[in-house]
């Protein structure tokens, strides 16, 4: 089964890839005041986002983050905090900021270029997901689960947390944090359960107003090794990910 997505980062081997496609154009009928840059930044930074510089001339962004990676090779968080930055600046275009396009770069601890890319700010967010949504924290949580319990067989793999909550600004968030004895073991369900995932989020927003914003997923060995680190951005219909080597990819689109 193949699922229409986008995806942003992945890391494979010994490489940090940095993919940055456009995403579906939200309107919003939220009045709020704009943004500036520093700004954002501040508010990335509040956030742990390790931001190491930034720049905005005549509406093109450019902001480079810190990983914590000593050598050519990113971290299973990078990914992760590329777009939290990339959703920050988003948030801001749709508050007014005025910005077309953010240059997106990444550097190891010792200052060397890890990635960079462009991309392209065609996309604004609707404000609204950031109130309140008609359907409480615990109920969206519970409709999840019940689906998870109904659609899924999780062989190989435990499912250990599951929670609805908000972020700072009101998104609305599911973690589940899952483990495993290993890739293989984890391999036998994992691309089923990450399909169905997909779907599963995006008929509960369409059914009943969950508003559900981010959606993140963290898989670790019983050793607490992290395997695979994902966070999809539901209103930007933005997918984001880290996984170990052994880890399948069955569960996302080869790009062409």
């Amino acid at each position: 089964m193949k699922i229409p997505r986008r995806r942003t980062i992945l890391i494979i081997g010994a490489a940090l890839v940095l993919l940055a496609l456009p995403g579906i154009l939200f309107g919003s009928g939220v009045m709020a005041q704009p943004d500036d840059l520093s700004t954002v930044v501040d508010r990335l930074i509040t956030q742990g986002v390790p931001v190491v510089s930034s720049a905005n001339s005549e509406g093109q962004v450019e902001i480079t983050l810190k990983s914590a990676s000593a050598t050519e090779v990113g971290t299973p968080d990078d990914p992760l905090l590329i777009s939290r930055t990339e959703r920050e600046i988003v948030l801001a275009k749709s508050r007014g900021l005025d910005v077309q396009s953010l240059k997106l770069s990444v550097v190891n601890s010792q200052g060397e270029l890890l990635a960079t890319g462009w991309v392209p700010l065609d996309q604004t967010l609707d404000l609204a997901w950031l109130r309140p949504a008609p359907l409480e924290d615990s109920a969206a949580e519970a409709s999840v689960r019940d689906q998870i319990a109904k659609e899924t067989t999780l062989t190989g793999v435990s499912l250990d947390t599951l929670v609805v909550g908000s972020e700072a600004d009101g998104s609305r968030v599911l973690t589940l944090e899952l483990s495993t004895s290993d890739e293989k073991a984890a391999n036998q369900s994992w691309a089923d359960f990450m399909i169905r995932l997909y779907r599963m989020v995006n008929d509960t927003n369409a059914a009943q107003q969950a508003q559900i914003s981010l959606v993140r997923v963290d898989l670790s060995d019983e050793g607490s090794r992290p395997l695979f680190r994902y966070v999809y951005d539901v209103q930007r219909d933005n997918q984001s990910w880290w996984q170990a080597p052994d880890m399948t990819s069955d569960w996302f689109e080869t790009p062409s």
